[in-house]
């Protein structure tokens, strides 16, 4: 009788106390379940529309679009170090090999405080981009963003930019920095001669808050059928590799040099290194002076 009555107060007990504890606890398990999985639900369709945006943005950015596009001269102009001056992305230059300047101009002369806007008059999506700054422009008359983009340089160094979406585009802005000069070394190898034009990768350049420049000259001046040693001054491995793809020096060790003539058509080819790919750098290359004369006095 007594162990009746033991059960009987166990069971009262547990009704009394645990069942409505287990309830509550399921109850609690439930709604955070269904927090749960609201989570995954939300997640899902930010995902989805993310991609479904950055997909939108792709195509706009790779189709031409229906706009009036005003021609721009491809002249190398001057900048003499105004407070503000305008980068061109002229007409064609999302068409890799239509011109020998795909920002105009592709170097500029700047001061501390002073702000360059790149102003789109192709008629596809470009980016600016740089190891301190990156903006996208779009064609002039674009629903899908502005056609300008503009940026102040608060620093002095180097700073080389280029464009993701097409990156054979290349231009370089000199921020209270002079600009680095080679003297061309003319070298007679049998019966032909040839330039020798000689670059540097610095000391330090592997560190992406140097603020450039990564490579010595930054902006070479490079005659047609010119011979380019790169050499590594600095502690690690780097490559000059073309944007455009048209040379790579494949990894040049510590104390080593590389030697390649560049086949390419006349005018600016960017290059970067591999594997520090914020070091950037530009070759412009255009005939010779004994070249041009040959040109004009067939």
């Amino acid at each position: 009788m007594l162990i009746g009555l033991g059960i009987v107060h166990e069971r009262n007990d547990f009704y009394k106390f645990v069942l409505p504890y287990l309830i509550d606890v399921t109850h609690r398990n439930m709604i955070l379940q269904g927090i749960g999985v609201a989570i995954i639900v939300i997640a899902i369709a930010a995902i989805a529309y993310s991609a479904q945006i950055a997909r939108k943005s792709a195509n706009s950015a790779n189709q031409p679009l229906p706009v009036n596009v005003t021609k721009v001269s491809t002249s190398v102009q001057k900048a003499n170090n105004p407070s503000s001056i305008v980068v061109t992305v002229p007409a064609g230059a999302g068409r890799q090999g239509t011109l020998s300047e795909f920002f105009v101009p592709s170097k500029v002369n700047l001061h501390t405080g002073n702000k360059v806007t790149w102003v789109d008059d192709d008629t596809v999506t470009h980016s600016i981009t740089s190891a301190t700054f990156n903006g996208v422009v779009w064609p002039r008359g674009s629903d899908q963003g502005p056609s300008n983009f503009s940026h102040t340089f608060d620093k002095s160094g180097t700073f080389n930019y280029f464009c993701q979406i097409h990156p054979y585009m290349t231009g370089v802005a000199f921020v209270d920095v002079q600009e680095t000069e080679r003297v061309l070394n003319s070298t007679t190898a049998g019966s032909s001669n040839f330039v020798n034009v000689k670059i540097e990768m610095p000391r330090n350049a592997a560190y992406i808050n140097n603020y450039g420049p990564y490579f010595v000259p930054t902006y070479a001046l490079v005659p047609l059928n010119s011979r380019i040693t790169w050499t590594n001054e600095d502690y690690v491995a780097h490559t000059a590799t073309a944007t455009d793809g048209s040379f790579d020096t494949s990894p040049v060790l510590p104390g080593e040099s590389y030697t390649l003539t560049i086949q390419h058509n006349p005018g600016t080819i960017g290059y970067f290194c591999k594997i520090h790919p914020w070091m950037q750098a530009m070759i412009n290359l255009a005939p010779s002076q004994s070249q041009l004369n040959l040109l004009k006095h067939p």
